[in-house]
């Protein structure tokens, strides 16, 4: 506000008679710095006091009598300053939307920017008077009201009632529909945050662990989680799978380590810690498989608690996390399109040698490689400019009209480029709007070059080609959804679905990297081929002594629907067919004994505690007892085994 605006009196609404009551009211154009004043002090020849009003943008001055006229300066100032009243009415319109400014606290709230307009649009249109809410409800001020106490604590017990993994908190997802729901929340929740409220693995999940593991003595599968969070604290994490005696399949988080600092931690003591927690729970020597990803500072050293466990009696191997083994694969595809950066050796030479053999393509690949950013530069350009957003749903609106229609996406969508199902969403969006862009970038050719410089959007078309590319980038990212939804299932078995997902996979990159593809587009070609090298050295499906897939094969033969029947089918090797069925055989007798033993185990106990109940003197300590006795009788055993029976039957389709 300008120095001594107050003491001015306006002449926008008639003379209240009294003259104190007219200094306290502050013009609008004083309010917000439009002009400086300087009192001039009364004359002796006319006794009037005279007000020099001077521009703050330019050196135009006005000099009134005792009460300054805001209606020739607000004229003045719309006249020839209209961008500095478009620009501060944009800055309100955000600080409102971001929750730090209330409407009646900004120039939205006076008729400095009526009559105003951008692009042949009202600006009252823009940024209107009166802000719109969903329901009454919301009209009354919400400032204050909102607690982050209260909210975290509901967060929290949200994820624990339906027993989230802690990695939820920092899924792009989560992160992207809190910041939706309140500016800033996203701040709020987070693993670190969340650990740190509930001591880590909570107390009721434990005991909740620990009354599961006891009623039944299912073999349990151990998931090793190691992420990043959003605030770049590293954290390591131990969930247990299993299923009980009525075949519910069961999750616990057993363990949860946070790694302020990559020098705190070695991988000797992280594994020292993770064996002490099997032990506590007793569950050291029931541990089947151990499945995890392959990155991180301490990754490698984990090796050794797999290595530890391998020497383990009924442990049958280490199962590769599909998830983080497909994040690496749709890194090296998005990478070599220029989604991601990539500022290897390798691929600065290969674009070296690329844009040496393919002279004839240079324009072409050199707008394919600018693409990625005018995709992001067009969406940040239309959600963050609220005249953009309108005219971008306006041709939304009449595109549906058009092919008579009232549902669909209305928006468009910025990726988190460290997720690459975000990126592929953003794409996706992008080609679902195809038609709509083009317009509107038929529209933003007629803008006024310093119009467009504002909006900071320096393209004004998208080629055929380019559309073309994106197109075919879109349909290679398709390949990897349904694997990562399918497989990334919490509360059913997935294993099982693993090789044949993986198989496909692997079919499918191979039959599409043709020489076609890579004479009209050698990047995308040579990010499949990368993204097939990355998938195929965790699951060599084609190599002869692949003893790292035997167990996937195993849970993939157990599943009615496949079965060894399924292997038939496949390109696998004719040695590798025959080492999976003779495993199928020895698992199969191995847990067969197992269970034989048990009964007989429990024969025993009900013949002692039955014999007891006869001679009531009698203890089961008073005489030895020998396990052979209780033996089947060899007449009673059927001749063909359970897993003959069970692989001769017919495959089920469902």
């Amino acid at each position: 506000m300008a120095k001594d605006s107050n003491k001015i009196l306006v002449s926008d609404t008639p003379f209240s008679g009294n003259l104190e009551d007219e200094r306290e009211k502050v013009a609008s154009v004083f309010q917000y710095n439009l002009f400086t004043e300087r009192i001039i002090l009364a004359s002796s020849l006319d006794g009037c006091i005279n007000i020099e009003l001077k521009c703050s943008k330019c050196r135009q001055c006005f000099v009134h009598v005792l009460r300054a006229n805001t209606k020739i300066l607000k004229h003045h100032f719309k006249t020839k300053h209209a961008l500095c009243l478009i620009k501060e009415g944009e800055a309100a319109h955000k600080a409102i939307q971001d929750g730090k400014a209330q409407i009646q606290e900004t120039i939205l709230r006076t008729d400095l920017l009526d009559g105003l307009k951008i692009c042949g649009r009202p600006v009252s249109e823009l940024y209107p008077k009166t802000p719109k809410f969903f329901t009454e409800t919301f009209k009354r001020k919400r400032k204050g009201e909102f607690d982050v106490e209260i909210f975290r604590n509901k967060f929290i017990r949200m994820c624990e009632a339906n027993n989230l993994p802690a990695e939820f908190c920092d899924n792009f997802e989560t992160k992207d529909c809190l910041e939706y729901v309140r500016a800033g929340l996203q701040d709020v929740i987070s693993l670190q945050i969340i650990d740190r409220y509930t001591n880590r693995v909570p107390e009721q999940e434990i005991l909740d662990f620990k009354k599961e593991i006891a009623k039944t003595d299912s073999r349990i599968a151990l998931s090793i989680n190691e992420w990043i969070s959003s605030s770049g604290i590293e954290f390591y994490g131990i969930t247990c799978h299993f299923h009980n005696d009525d075949l519910e399949l069961k999750r616990y988080r057993i363990f949860f380590e946070e790694v302020s600092d990559a020098r705190s931690i070695t991988g000797d003591l992280l594994k020292a810690r993770l064996l002490n927690v099997l032990r506590e729970y007793k569950i050291e020597d029931r541990i089947v498989s151990i499945s995890r990803a392959d990155y991180g500072s301490v990754g490698i050293l984990l090796d050794e608690f797999v290595a530890h466990h391998e020497i383990m009696p009924g442990f049958i191997g280490e199962i590769r996390c599909v998830r983080h083994v497909v994040d690496l694969a749709t890194h090296e595809i998005l990478s070599y399109t220029n989604f991601r950066i990539n500022e290897t050796t390798d691929f600065a030479r290969f674009k070296f040698e690329i844009d040496r053999a393919h002279p004839n393509l240079e324009e072409f690949l050199l707008n394919n490689w600018t693409l990625p950013r005018t995709i992001r530069m067009i969406i940040r350009g239309i959600n963050d400019n609220q005249l953009l957003a309108l005219i971008f749903a306006e041709l939304v609106e009449r595109q549906k009209m058009r092919e008579n229609r009232s549902d669909g996406p209305e928006t468009l969508f910025l990726d988190n480029e460290t997720e690459w199902l975000s990126t592929y969403k953003m794409i996706e969006r992008f080609l679902h709007f195809q038609k709509e862009i083009n317009a509107f970038l038929e529209r933003y050719k007629l803008f006024d070059s310093r119009e467009r410089e504002r909006f900071e959007i320096d393209v004004v078309a998208i080629s055929d080609s380019e559309w073309g590319n994106l197109t075919n980038l879109y349909r290679v990212l398709q390949i990897f959804v349904t694997p990562t939804i399918e497989l990334q299932a919490s509360e059913r078995l997935t294993i099982n679905m693993t090789f044949p997902h993986i198989f496909r996979l692997l079919e499918t990159l191979k039959s599409i990297n043709n020489p076609t593809l890579g004479a009209e587009n050698p990047y995308l070609a040579r990010g499949i081929l990368e993204a097939y090298k990355r998938i195929y050295s965790h699951y060599p499906s084609y190599e002869a002594n692949c003893e790292d897939l035997i167990t996937l094969c195993i849970c993939t033969a157990l599943d009615p629907r496949f079965k060894l029947a399924y292997f038939e089918y496949t390109n696998l090797s004719s040695e590798f067919k025959e080492k999976l069925k003779s495993r199928l055989q020895s698992l199969y007798t191995r847990y067969k004994q197992e269970q034989e033993k048990k009964e007989r185990l429990s024969q025993r106990d009900r013949f002692l505690r039955d014999l007891s109940m006869f001679h009531p003197h009698s203890h089961p300590d008073a005489f030895p007892i020998n396990d052979n006795i209780f033996m089947h009788d060899k007449l009673y055993e059927d001749e063909d085994d359970d897993l003959s029976a069970y692989l001769s039957a017919r495959r089920r389709k469902a």
